[in-house]
């Protein structure tokens, strides 16, 4: 789980490769506003997302506590590695299948949620990041004239 100003998410723990601290990122041209750079990690080249900025979710100051969340999506049957900003540490919460709600229908995450739990009082979205994030996301594609 990890927040994202009023908003709490969350992904599968399989999903999760890491979790790093912020560190600068390699500029990707002509890339979507949200696609903050590229990170260098263990010889493999890793696209890492502004997840507020994705979301549409208002933006805050990166401090400290801001990290990257290294996680597998799938794209058809290929997987990636995708880094997603966060501004406070990820923890890991266990939720049972049967605390897990269907997202109320048009919601922000609508379209991208496996459902939603309660947790301490607070209502938490659990993202099913194949949908959450998307190749098509990470690159512009060029429009074609003829």
């Amino acid at each position: 789980m990890f927040a994202l100003g009023e908003e709490d998410l969350g992904i599968p723990v399989q999903r999760v490769a890491g979790v790093i601290s912020m560190r600068e990122l390699a500029p990707v041209q002509g890339a979507r506003s949200y696609l903050r750079g590229m990170l260098k990690l263990a010889e493999e080249n890793i696209p890492v997302i502004d997840s507020a900025a994705k979301f549409d979710l208002p933006q805050a100051a990166y401090t400290e506590r801001t990290c990257i969340i290294v996680a597998q999506v799938l794209a058809g049957e290929q997987p990636f590695m995708v880094g997603l900003i966060t501004t406070d540490l990820p923890v890991v919460v266990d939720i049972g299948q049967d605390r897990i709600k269907s997202a109320a229908a048009g919601s922000k995450f609508e379209s991208c949620a496996l459902g939603v739990a309660e947790v301490d009082g607070r209502v938490k979205t659990l993202l099913d990041i194949d949908k959450a994030i998307t190749v098509s996301d990470l690159f512009q594609v060029p429009k074609v004239v003829n």
